[in-house]
Protein backbone atom coordinates (compact mmCIF):
# COMPACT_ATOMS: atom_id res chain seq x y z
CA UNK A 1 0.00 0.00 0.00
CA UNK A 2 1.36 3.64 -0.79
CA UNK A 3 2.07 5.89 1.83
CA UNK A 4 0.62 9.52 1.19
CA UNK A 5 2.73 12.31 1.75
CA UNK A 6 1.61 16.03 1.23
CA UNK A 7 3.78 18.02 -1.05
CA UNK A 8 5.29 20.80 1.11
CA UNK A 9 8.87 22.29 2.47
CA UNK A 10 10.67 19.17 2.80
CA UNK A 11 9.74 15.01 2.82
CA UNK A 12 12.52 12.67 4.06
CA UNK A 13 11.40 8.74 2.58
CA UNK A 14 13.41 6.46 4.99
CA UNK A 15 12.23 3.33 3.45
CA UNK A 16 11.24 1.60 0.60
CA UNK A 17 8.03 1.72 -1.19
CA UNK A 18 5.64 3.46 -3.03
CA UNK A 19 4.98 7.72 -2.24
CA UNK A 20 1.49 9.23 -3.29
CA UNK A 21 2.06 12.82 -3.68
CA UNK A 22 -0.59 15.09 -2.42
CA UNK A 23 -1.20 19.24 -2.33
CA UNK A 24 -2.15 20.60 0.87
CA UNK A 25 -5.85 20.46 1.76
CA UNK A 26 -6.06 24.54 1.66
CA UNK A 27 -8.95 24.99 -1.54
CA UNK A 28 -8.85 27.08 -4.16
CA UNK A 29 -5.41 26.96 -5.30
CA UNK A 30 -3.62 30.21 -7.55
CA UNK A 31 -0.01 31.01 -7.57
CA UNK A 32 0.43 33.34 -4.71
CA UNK A 33 -1.99 30.62 -2.72
CA UNK A 34 1.10 28.33 -3.23
CA UNK A 35 3.86 30.14 -1.51
CA UNK A 36 1.77 30.62 2.03
CA UNK A 37 1.94 26.47 2.03
CA UNK A 38 5.51 26.72 0.87
CA UNK A 39 5.06 24.14 -2.21
CA UNK A 40 6.22 26.12 -4.13
CA UNK A 41 10.18 24.75 -3.65
CA UNK A 42 9.88 21.23 -1.84
CA UNK A 43 12.79 19.10 -1.43
CA UNK A 44 12.36 14.96 -1.48
CA UNK A 45 14.73 13.45 0.25
CA UNK A 46 15.50 9.81 -0.24
CA UNK A 47 17.93 8.49 2.36
CA UNK A 48 20.29 5.63 1.61
CA UNK A 49 18.06 2.64 1.52
CA UNK A 50 19.74 -0.92 0.46
CA UNK A 51 18.29 -2.98 -1.83
CA UNK A 52 15.14 -1.52 -2.17
CA UNK A 53 12.56 0.41 -5.13
CA UNK A 54 11.25 3.68 -3.86
CA UNK A 55 8.35 4.94 -6.36
CA UNK A 56 7.05 8.66 -6.13
CA UNK A 57 4.18 9.66 -7.72
CA UNK A 58 3.47 13.33 -8.34
CA UNK A 59 0.09 15.04 -8.26
CA UNK A 60 -2.10 15.60 -11.26
CA UNK A 61 -1.35 18.58 -12.95
CA UNK A 62 -4.35 19.84 -13.29
CA UNK A 63 -5.12 19.65 -9.19
CA UNK A 64 -2.41 22.79 -8.81
CA UNK A 65 -5.35 24.97 -10.95
CA UNK A 66 -3.07 26.90 -13.77
CA UNK A 67 -0.42 27.10 -11.17
CA UNK A 68 2.95 25.89 -12.12
CA UNK A 69 5.71 27.77 -10.08
CA UNK A 70 5.72 24.33 -7.62
CA UNK A 71 9.58 22.94 -8.26
CA UNK A 72 10.40 19.50 -6.92
CA UNK A 73 13.81 18.67 -6.03
CA UNK A 74 14.29 14.81 -5.38
CA UNK A 75 18.03 14.01 -3.91
CA UNK A 76 19.30 10.59 -3.84
CA UNK A 77 21.87 9.89 -0.79
CA UNK A 78 24.03 7.73 -0.32
CA UNK A 79 27.15 6.55 1.40
CA UNK A 80 29.80 4.95 -0.10
CA UNK A 81 28.24 4.81 -3.24
CA UNK A 82 25.22 2.84 -2.19
CA UNK A 83 21.64 3.72 -3.53
CA UNK A 84 18.27 2.56 -4.21
CA UNK A 85 16.51 3.06 -7.37
CA UNK A 86 14.05 5.92 -7.36
CA UNK A 87 11.11 6.27 -9.91
CA UNK A 88 9.28 9.78 -10.31
CA UNK A 89 6.09 8.54 -11.71
CA UNK A 90 3.76 11.02 -13.30
CA UNK A 91 -0.20 10.69 -12.84
CA UNK A 92 -2.65 8.27 -14.66
CA UNK A 93 -5.54 7.41 -15.03
CA UNK A 94 -8.06 5.28 -17.22
CA UNK A 95 -9.38 9.03 -18.23
CA UNK A 96 -6.49 11.44 -17.77
CA UNK A 97 -2.64 11.19 -17.82
CA UNK A 98 0.55 13.47 -17.28
CA UNK A 99 3.48 12.95 -18.61
CA UNK A 100 7.26 13.78 -17.41
CA UNK A 101 9.93 14.52 -20.52
CA UNK A 102 7.21 13.10 -23.32
CA UNK A 103 7.12 9.54 -20.48
CA UNK A 104 5.30 8.23 -17.75
CA UNK A 105 8.48 7.67 -15.50
CA UNK A 106 12.13 9.09 -14.98
CA UNK A 107 14.64 6.91 -13.09
CA UNK A 108 17.23 8.92 -10.51
CA UNK A 109 19.68 6.34 -9.42
CA UNK A 110 22.75 7.92 -9.45
CA UNK A 111 24.18 7.92 -5.62
CA UNK A 112 24.22 11.85 -4.63
CA UNK A 113 22.12 12.90 -7.87
CA UNK A 114 19.26 15.43 -8.02
CA UNK A 115 16.41 15.54 -10.21
CA UNK A 116 14.71 18.51 -11.01
CA UNK A 117 10.94 18.40 -11.96
CA UNK A 118 8.08 21.19 -12.62
CA UNK A 119 5.20 21.50 -14.61
CA UNK A 120 5.46 23.36 -18.59
CA UNK A 121 2.45 22.82 -19.82
CA UNK A 122 -1.39 21.60 -19.07
CA UNK A 123 -0.43 17.41 -18.69
CA UNK A 124 3.50 18.02 -18.69
CA UNK A 125 6.31 17.39 -16.25
CA UNK A 126 9.86 18.61 -16.94
CA UNK A 127 12.51 16.17 -15.96
CA UNK A 128 16.20 17.81 -15.76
Amino acid sequence: MATTKTLQGVIRITEGGDYNLVLPSNGARAQNDLAIYNIEEVFIIVEEILETTVNIYLPKISDFNGAWNTKIYILCKAIGGRFSNVYINSYSSETYKDFINQKDVTLVNIAGNTQFVHIVDNNYWLAK
